[in-house]
């Protein structure tokens, strides 16, 4: 899937059962840190939908 498709579908799951908060900046990070992995390095830190953490990303994020 391409990650668009699994950020909506990640995010339409948090919603099935009613409404809620939804930290939209945490997603948001994620989503530009996975579109930088997979244009600039060539390399995908995890799907966008998948609350865990890899290595990769944690590192990165542990930058800024």
């Amino acid at each position: 899937k391409c990650g668009n498709m699994q950020m909506t579908a990640s995010l339409v799951k948090r919603v099935e059962n009613g409404t809620q908060e939804i930290d939209l900046l945490k997603i948001m990070s994620r989503a530009a840190l996975e579109y930088i992995g997979r244009g600039g390095l060539g390399s995908s830190f995890g799907p966008l939908g998948d609350e865990r953490s890899s290595a990769h990303s944690n590192a990165i994020q542990s930058i800024g």
